[in-house]
């Protein structure tokens, strides 16, 4: 049985380490850990860090809110 404490402790370092290096070098951030709620069904049972298909349909949803929202687009040659 994997140590899932480790691994939550493990998974919490690393984007820890994302959000450092995203402030000190200024690069846009969306930080699926922090805006995605541990909601049921986003997350196959014993699970932490892989999405079911409702948990890939949120982040998609936010992700483009957060695109949107930084204007990361804005002058982008957008699909017709």
């Amino acid at each position: 049985m994997p140590d899932w404490a480790m691994t939550r402790d493990a998974l919490r370092a690393m984007n820890d380490m994302i959000r450092e290096v995203a402030r000190e070098t200024r690069s846009p951030l969306f930080d699926i850990d922090a805006e995605l709620e541990r909601k049921q069904g986003y997350y196959p049972l014993e699970d932490t860090d892989h999405f079911t298909d409702a948990g890939c349909r949120a982040v998609g949803r936010l992700f483009a809110e957060a695109i949107h929202k930084q204007q990361l687009l804005k002058g982008a040659a957008l699909p017709k």
